[in-house]
C-alpha cells in the first residue's frame, strides 16, 4: 500500500463519516490527488491503476475527463507542472503510454513547445494524446498535426541541429 493511497483511502473515509455527499466526496478527492500530485508525494508505479480499479472510490466520477479520451489529463499536467516525476511515470504506466518528451520537457495537455525550423515559427499547444496513447495532437492556428514519440524526437533533433551548428562556429573564431 502507496502514501498516496492512504492518503485518499483516509480522505475517503473521513468523507463518509459524516453526510454520504457525492459532491463531498468528489470534490475532496479530486483536491486530496492534486495536494499528493503538487506535493511531490512519492507514487508507486500502479498507484492510478489500482486507484481506478478500486470501485469503493468511484475514482471516474472525481478524476476528470478532459478530453475525448483522456481521464485525469489535467493531473498529469500538475504532475509535469509540479515536477512530480513518481505520479507521471505512475500515469504514464495507467495510461500505457510511453511519454513524450520535447527538449527535455514532459508534455501533457495545454503544454506549448516552439518550432524553430518551421518557417514561420510556430507555437504549438498539445490538445491531446490519441485514444491508444501513441500519439499526441498538436495545434497552431487552424494547423493540427499528430506524431508519435519517435516523430518527436526527430523534430527535436532537428531543432538542436542549428544551435549545433551555431555552437560549433562559435568555437572556430
Amino acid at each position: 500500500m502507496s502514501i498516496v493511497f492512504d492518503y485518499l483511502k483516509t480522505t475517503y473515509s473521513n468523507c463518509c463519516n459524516d453526510a454520504h455527499s457525492w459532491q463531498v466526496i468528489n470534490s475532496s478527492m479530486r483536491k486530496a490527488l492534486e495536494v499528493a500530485v503538487s506535493g511531490r508525494f512519492k507514487f508507486e508505479l500502479k498507484d492510478f491503476e489500482v486507484l481506478a480499479d478500486n470501485g469503493q472510490f468511484e475514482f471516474y466520477r472525481w478524476i476528470g475527463k478532459d478530453t475525448e479520451y483522456g481521464y485525469g489529463e489535467r493531473i498529469y499536467k500538475l504532475a509535469i507542472d509540479s515536477n512530480n516525476k513518481s505520479a507521471c511515470l505512475a500515469f504514464e504506466h495507467w495510461q500505457k503510454r510511453k511519454p513524450f518528451i520535447f527538449k527535455g520537457q514532459r508534455l501533457g495537455v495545454g503544454s506549448s513547445i516552439n518550432t524553430l525550423t518551421e518557417a514561420p515559427y510556430f507555437w504549438w499547444q498539445v490538445g491531446s494524446f490519441s485514444e491508444s496513447g501513441d500519439k499526441i495532437n498538436l495545434s497552431s492556428d487552424n494547423r493540427r498535426k499528430s506524431l508519435t514519440v519517435k516523430e518527436l524526437k526527430s523534430l527535436e533533433k532537428e531543432e538542436l541541429a542549428p544551435k549545433a551548428l551555431k555552437d560549433q562556429l562559435e568555437e572556430l573564431k
